[in-house]
């Protein structure tokens, strides 16, 4: 129960669409805060018991899904496919041009891939995730000189766990 000024989180909640990783709900967010601040990428996990966000619930106004995320469906792919590795997710993105973008992305919220500029979450068709045993592309012959090699999207600069 939210307390008195404070908003209900879980009702702004239902008018996202979360995608589920085994009992998370992951709701990628974009946050308006009271003093009129923007968070575009707010990654807010939901267990059994309890509710993970980043910024307090007093200084939330308002929450909406965010434009940054990929569809609840295909990320969905990717979470019952199972980790790829200890802790991370790698899989290929599949665009409506045919391009294919690949990432690998650690848990335990891989809603928010850096896209290209020109790139929206509507140009998105698929997702193809990989597993563990999966040859990756060839310049990176394992999972950890696939790391290395910067594959991963840098998603420090977002506000995800």
């Amino acid at each position: 129960m939210a307390k008195t000024g404070e908003p209900d989180i879980r009702k702004l909640l239902r008018r996202i669409i979360p995608s589920v990783n085994d009992e998370l709900r992951n709701y990628p967010c974009r946050a308006t805060l009271r003093d009129g601040a923007v968070i575009e990428r707010l990654g807010i996990i939901e267990s059994p018991h309890d509710l993970e966000l980043e910024v307090s619930v007093r200084d939330l106004a308002s929450l909406e899904e965010s434009p940054f995320r990929i569809p609840a469906h295909l990320a969905n792919k990717a979470y019952s496919a199972g980790e790829t590795g200890m802790s991370y997710y790698a899989f290929a993105l599949i665009l409506d041009s045919g391009e294919r973008l690949e990432y690998v992305i650690g848990a335990p919220l891989i809603d928010f891939p850096e896209l290209p500029e020109n790139v929206t979450k509507d140009n998105i068709v698929d997702l193809i995730p990989y597993r563990h045993s999966d040859r990756l592309p060839a310049s990176y012959g394992t999972s950890e000189e696939y790391l290395a090699a910067g594959l991963a999207r840098d998603t420090s600069e977002s506000s995800v766990f």
